[in-house]
């Protein structure tokens, strides 16, 4: 997955969500999608969260909240939520494994989900799933052919 930095503050580093590391907050585009999220830099190294980069990015986040199933006719997409790095999600439930993780896609993004997370009962694989995303964080995955 691939983003385009559309700003970002380098004065001070933030918490990001979903783990004990720290990044910066930030604006990005991927496609139609405009949005705010904490980048986390490769390595710690910041030097690559440049206005206009375009990096290869992992996602994260702290929760996800009021799941629900819906129909499965339409495009996927992210949709920022009132506050800053908080996302509607419609997305395709792709794989559940047992007692792993879950892949959803949802408009050019894909989120790995431990199964605890998911609502009970669990979807099906190819379901089509919305929830509300709490403090997402892209995290630079180093790949160097996008510089």
């Amino acid at each position: 997955m691939e983003i385009t930095i559309l700003a970002i503050d380098l004065t001070k580093t933030v918490p990001a969500p979903g783990s004990r590391s720290e990044g910066y907050r930030g604006k990005f585009s991927l496609g139609k999608l405009t949005g705010s999220a904490v980048l986390v830099p490769f390595l710690g190294d910041p030097s690559r969260l440049q206005l206009g980069a375009k990096i290869a990015i992992e996602t994260n986040y702290s929760t996800l909240e009021n799941w629900a199933n819906e129909d499965a006719s339409g495009p996927t997409f992210l949709e920022p939520l009132e506050v800053l790095g908080n996302f509607r999600v419609c997305g395709d439930l792709l794989i559940v494994g047992k007692n792993t993780a879950a892949i959803v896609e949802a408009g050019g993004l894909v989120f790995h989900i431990p199964t605890r997370e998911l609502p009970t009962p669990i979807p099906s694989d190819g379901s089509r799933v919305q929830f509300d995303l709490i403090g997402l964080s892209l995290w630079d995955d180093g790949d160097q052919d996008l510089i």
